[in-house]
């Protein structure tokens, strides 16, 4: 029996000896997983979310540039090139917008001058016939609307 023991204290030794080795390598593989991960995705995509925050109408021209030592066709290069398609596209559509609104504004413009031209006219032609309600045309001399109202 003092073999017995023996062995079981060993063999325990050896177990915790095992899982604790074996503990240690996984946070080792773990933690250089994670620095991997790191390097590779998620410092670009801070540097993504870092850019998007910063944009602004007078940032779009400046495109989105990943620091990678090697230009891969991957999910990043994806999402780097449709975030620079996508400002590029707002960009043409508020430079679209901002010429339509001088367009209108210029045609507001015109729209009032001859609005002011007409009422001119109106006044004008409302002057004439109030002058015609009151003297004879080919005369000149005064009818009888003008003698009513000097009563």
């Amino acid at each position: 029996e003092g073999d017995n023991n023996l062995l079981w204290e060993r063999l325990w030794g050896e177990a915790r000896s095992i899982v604790i080795t074996q503990l240690i390598q996984s946070l080792l593989l773990a933690g250089l997983v994670m620095t991997v991960f790191n390097r590779l995705v998620t410092v670009h995509v801070v540097h993504i979310a870092r850019h998007l925050g910063e944009l602004a109408p007078q940032t779009l021209k400046r495109h989105l540039k990943l620091q990678r030592a090697v230009q891969r066709q991957d999910e990043l290069s994806l999402l780097e090139f449709q975030v620079n398609t996508l400002q590029d596209n707002l960009r043409a559509h508020l430079e679209r917008q901002h010429s339509d609104e001088l367009a209108l504004a210029a045609s507001r413009d015109q729209m009032a001058e001859l609005v002011e031209a007409r009422t001119a006219e109106l006044k004008a032609a409302n002057q004439a016939l109030e002058a015609l309600s009151r003297h004879d045309d080919l005369t000149g001399l005064a009818n009888r609307r003008y003698f009513d109202e000097l009563k």
